[in-house]
């Protein structure tokens, strides 16, 4: 959060600053050139971290405490932030000198004219051009898209060489697995495991020789080894026993106490069984293979496991309903895919809702339905992020999904920067549409490629981290927004000379 709130702060000031600086230039003494920085860029700053609120407060909307809590907070702490730099830039710099002319010399820099005033011949004469390289970009962001890979491990972002990754991997290779992994049979009746000559045990015995055909298991147990080892101790065969013997074993079992030991006799019990016997389970260890893996592992083990219990072999049919035994599959891997769905499907519903909501604040400030079109415009930055991903095959999880999030609220400041300063320039300057898209370009655009790049090298840092999910999303999130910039810079100014009469009224 510290880290978060320090690289989303700092182009306010870049704002600000830039801002001030053009006053000065232009002849205004320093309380004016404040004055004027601060009504003509507080405006934008307002509804710019008002966007990147929202990407974070959606996040609050997803019934998981750790994103909740981040969310609410992270929305709250921007709008702060943007009430410090509102605040303080201008009081501390109204007790400064005024700057000297060798401080104001950055906006004369040759190849940052040079870049802007490129930017600006492009967008007047060579619109066709960025619009034939935007929909080539499209469409190889939305094959790369294609091929992303929904996939999550549990110890995903633990790097590969700590210590604790490779007690797992060596716990896999000797054992089997660490993650639990069980599978509770339920009877439906009071002591059930027991009834019809002890028919569930043999078929406990047969499921655990099933789960022992999967090398992602590791061996399992259940009561029916119980039954195993008492059959060992009194007929010197470790196997299951005969029926007339099991109804003995099972005797010791129910009555807590064989070897004279009760209360190990009743905790071994405990472990596999409940206390009426109606509902068994049999436990291992889980390899972490993935939520990819472990759906096909389940799509296959369960109907198997159904017809262990719940088909009439003499018969050759299925149980009826009302006999039937019901089969649950659970334990921490299972969970775990669970709550990676789940993140993963509230995640993007979040995502669309950032959408929804910037798309209505933009049309309420505005007016105008066709700047819905401009919400959209950051969109290809996300397109072209997730098509990076499919190439590179970066696994779509919740670490990677929660850029996407974070990235759209922070890449439409720039589309907010652009409107709002074009819209001065036509209402407060009365310069003409075209001449008012130039100087916007000229003058904002400084501040947003300045923004940009301390937006890409800010969340770029995060590459140090050893955690894979910090190291993901500060990658994705330093590419994403250096793309959303660029976008902002070069195509909105080209779709609003484009389409010049769709977008006149909600600008003039």
């Amino acid at each position: 959060m510290p880290a978060l709130l320090i690289i989303i702060g700092v182009p306010n000031c870049i704002l600000i600053i830039n801002k001030y600086h053009h006053e000065l230039r232009a002849g205004y003494p320093v309380e004016k050139a404040l004055e004027l920085s601060i009504r003509s860029a507080g405006n934008s700053l307002f509804f710019a971290n008002v966007t990147t609120a929202i990407g974070f407060a959606v996040l609050s909307m997803i019934d998981n405490q750790i994103l909740y809590e981040f969310g609410i907070i992270a929305s709250i702490s921007v709008m702060l932030v943007y009430l410090y730099s509102i605040i303080l830039i201008p009081s501390i710099f109204s007790w400064l000198p005024a700057p000297k002319d060798k401080h104001l010399m950055h906006q004369e820099k040759k190849w940052l004219k040079k870049s802007l005033n490129s930017i600006a011949l492009w967008t007047t004469h060579h619109r066709r051009y960025i619009f034939i390289f935007v929909v080539i970009i499209a469409i190889i962001g939305f094959y790369g898209f294609t091929k992303i890979r929904a996939i999550g491990y549990v110890v995903d972002d633990v790097p590969q060489k700590d210590k604790m990754m490779q007690d797992v991997r060596y716990f896999e290779e000797k054992i089997g697995g660490v993650l639990p992994f069980e599978v509770i049979i339920d009877t439906k009746k009071q002591k059930g495991v027991f009834a019809n000559n002890g028919r569930i045990l043999y078929r406990l015995h047969r499921a655990q020789r099933l789960l022992k055909e999967y090398p992602e298991l590791s061996r399992s147990l259940s009561i029916a080894d119980a039954v195993k080892f008492l059959n060992q101790a009194y007929n010197g065969k470790y196997s299951m026993p005969s029926i007339s013997d099991l109804k003995k074993i099972s005797e010791v079992l129910k009555t807590d106490g064989f070897n004279g030991h009760s209360s190990t006799s009743k905790n071994l019990v405990k472990n596999f069984i409940d206390t009426s016997y109606q509902v068994a389970r049999i436990t291992a260890q889980m390899k972490d293979i993935g939520s990819v893996k472990i759906k096909d592992f389940l799509r296959e083990i369960q109907p198997r496991l159904d017809s262990i219990f719940n088909y009439d072999e003499d018969k050759q049919e299925w149980l009826p309903k009302e006999e039937r035994i019901e089969i649950s599959i659970t334990g921490n891997s299972i969970m775990f895919l669970k709550g990676n769905d789940f993140l993963v499907k509230n995640l993007i519903e979040s995502i669309v809702t950032a959408i929804v909501i910037i798309a209505i604040l933009l049309l309420i400030l505005f007016r105008n339905p066709f700047m819905l079109l401009v919400a959209l415009i950051p969109c290809l930055s996300l397109l072209v992020t997730a098509g990076i991903m499919g190439y590179f095959g970066i696994p779509l999880k919740p670490s990677t999904l929660l850029v996407f999030s974070i990235s759209f609220g922070i890449a439409t400041d720039g589309n907010l920067y652009f409107l709002t300063r074009f819209r001065n320039a036509i209402k407060q300057q009365h310069k003409s549409y075209e001449e008012a898209i130039r100087l916007t370009i000229r003058e904002i655009g400084m501040s947003m490629i300045y923004n940009g790049l301390v937006l890409f090298f800010g969340f770029g840092m995060f590459i140090i981290s050893d955690f894979g999910g910090t190291k993901a999303l500060g990658v994705l999130t330093a590419f994403t927004l250096l793309v959303a910039y660029s976008v902002d810079l070069i195509v909105l100014p080209t779709i609003l000379l484009t389409f010049k009469r769709l977008f006149k009224r909600g600008l003039e």
